[in-house]
């Protein structure tokens, strides 16, 4: 009676939100209309049972049957959501979503109206060299696009309003105004406004942080079906940022997110499958995940799907394999795929014998503060392996290792202040460590 979903005859509660079940009834014909969520309803209906509003008429020719805003009579549009006036049509802003931007002229934008150009903005808004993109900060004034909002109240234009004010693009940054605007926006059912407005209150952008409402808005976001917002909700029932831990529910987000091919989810998701999080462990569909994530450049996943072939986890055992995806995932920064590609390196697997590379990588690794790396990178030292000896740097790597916990580095470093090697000779810091 809540979400709306179907369950199976034997079922008594929902399982995304626990609300006892009601068996299924013959829809009547429909008269009324939820002008917020656009549920229908009975003719004798007065309230929304999903969100409380009341409910409009269907057969009013002068309401808009998708948003309820009154029309002039004999208006054919509703200039609030640019529905066919008396048809619960789709809204404008979901046509201009699925258009696909190179049919746009960028020579004679003259031709588009203002909400296509700023939907085309927010779409390439970070790819800051792209040509187009600065063709449409050149044509798009943003007195025009204020004064149409005003007229109209589309949604599309105030999320346009909302990231000149974010990026200061034709007036000063303020992140209180583009707040504000993202807010307007995300109150009209906007789902990248939603997602906006869910990172605004996260990270207390422009309003105070509220991580229930950031949870609030990646839901509305996410069930609108924007992959970026689902994810955001599965990290938050993930974490229980917002909400209860819901381990089900993440899962379930990430897998939708994952669908619509977000890396990230697909990471995540993958972690999911492999510690049976909110299901069932399960080491191929893991693999599989892990797979899809880490050829679309995600570095976490490359990392962990290096692991997999090395371990055999859902696949064979390959170690050549293992070693390409350590490198990848390395070249990007990951200080764990960095201390297993040196290791790599240092053992041959998976490739020659290097123990210049070996130790090229120790360091990248432990300069990100990998307290493994840092141990071994102090052995190097000690010894003189891939590089010159030096008894310096290997007191100071085993000392930053040691303080992080490292045994083997607490034990060395006790041998350094012992026998004065790299350092002073302690012996009060030698029994400490």
């Amino acid at each position: 009676p809540t979400c709306n979903k179907e369950f199976p005859d034997d079922q008594k509660f929902c399982k995304y939100d626990g609300t006892p079940l009601v068996e299924k009834k013959a829809e009547a014909e429909a008269g009324k209309k939820c002008p917020k969520c656009g549920r229908t309803y009975p003719t004798e209906a007065v309230f929304c049972m999903t969100c409380g509003a009341k409910l409009v008429a269907l057969d009013e020719k002068n309401v808009c049957a998708s948003c309820g805003a009154e029309l002039p009579k004999g208006a054919a549009f509703c200039m609030k959501c640019g529905a066919k006036a008396g048809e619960s049509g789709e809204r404008v802003e979901e046509k201009i979503s699925t258009r696909d931007l190179s049919e746009i002229d960028e020579n004679h934008l003259e031709k588009y109206d203002l909400p296509t150009l700023c939907w085309a903005r927010y779409k390439c808004r970070n790819d800051k060299d792209n040509v187009f993109l600065k063709k449409l900060n050149e044509f798009i004034k943003f007195d025009d696009v204020l004064a149409e909002e005003e007229q109209t109240q589309d949604s599309i234009l105030q999320l346009h309003l909302a990231v000149c004010y974010d990026e200061g693009i034709g007036r000063d940054e303020d992140k209180y105004q583009a707040f504000y605007w993202f807010k307007k926006s995300a109150e009209q059912g906007n789902a990248n406004a939603q997602l906006q407005l869910a990172s605004r209150y996260n990270g207390g952008i422009g309003c105070e942080e509220d991580m229930y409402q950031a949870f609030y808005w990646s839901k509305k976001s996410a069930e609108q079906g924007n992959a970026v917002a689902q994810y955001s909700l599965a990290l938050c029932y993930y974490n229980g940022i917002g909400c209860e831990e819901d381990e089900n529910q993440a899962f379930y987000w990430f897998k939708k997110s994952a669908d619509q091919g977000l890396a990230t989810a697909q990471y995540f998701l993958a972690v999911c499958y492999r510690n049976g999080r909110g299901c069932e462990e399960d080491k191929y569909q893991a693999f599989y995940w892990c797979k899809k994530s880490a050829e679309q450049g995600n570095a976490d996943a490359q990392c962990l799907l290096a692991a997999f072939y090395n371990d055999g986890t859902g696949c064979d055992r390959d170690d050549y394999q293992a070693f390409y995806w350590y490198k990848k995932s390395a070249e990007q920064g990951n200080a764990t795929a960095q201390l297993k590609l040196a290791f790599c390196y240092n053992d041959g697997t998976g490739c020659e014998e290097n123990e210049n590379q070996a130790f090229y990588w120790f360091k990248k690794s432990a300069e990100q503060g990998n307290a493994d790396a840092q141990c071994v990178l102090a052995a190097y030292y000690n010894d003189g392996t891939g590089c010159e000896e030096d008894e310096n740097q290997a007191f100071y790597w085993f000392k930053k290792s040691a303080e992080q916990g490292n045994a083997t580095a607490q034990f060395n470093l006790a041998f350094c202040y012992y026998n004065g090697t790299g350092c002073e000779k302690v012996e009060n810091q030698a029994f400490y460590w």
